[in-house]
């Protein structure tokens, strides 16, 4: 929560989303899937479709589709080597980022510990240890 108010919402995650190599990778994704008569613009389109309120009770059985879906995202993952270009493009963002935001991440270093700081005083009154 801290972070989000002390970043105003900016996080690391939005920057390498932004970059035109994200745009690449994700294009690389999608087309693979089309190979697959699959056509999402994006991974999260694919997953959030069976995910969450829209897509019914979790504990109902994958339909067949939502099945091949899941083995053609996999597939197309791995092709495209989605995980390992991803965490090259994070990398690549982390230590601009960092140094960017360094006051903001520090306020919200400290904000952090006061309030952990407060969590053991409650802690200790009510005679609750670690």
């Amino acid at each position: 929560v801290h972070l989000h108010r002390a970043l105003d919402g900016l996080d690391i995650t939005s920057v390498v989303e932004s970059t035109p190599e994200f745009g690449d990778l994700v294009a690389d994704w999608s087309m693979c899937m089309a190979s697959d008569g699959f056509t999402y613009a994006n991974p999260g389109e694919a997953v959030f479709q069976f995910v969450g309120p829209a897509a019914g009770p979790l504990d109902t059985p994958p339909s067949p589709k939502e099945i091949r879906v899941a083995v053609a995202d996999a597939r197309c993952r791995e092709t495209v080597d989605f995980e390992d270009r991803y965490a090259d493009l994070y990398s690549a963002q982390y230590e601009t980022w960092r140094t960017d935001h360094e006051g903001a991440l520090q306020e919200i270093s400290r904000q952090a510990e006061g309030d952990l700081e407060e969590v053991r005083a409650v802690a200790d009154r009510l005679g609750v240890s670690d």
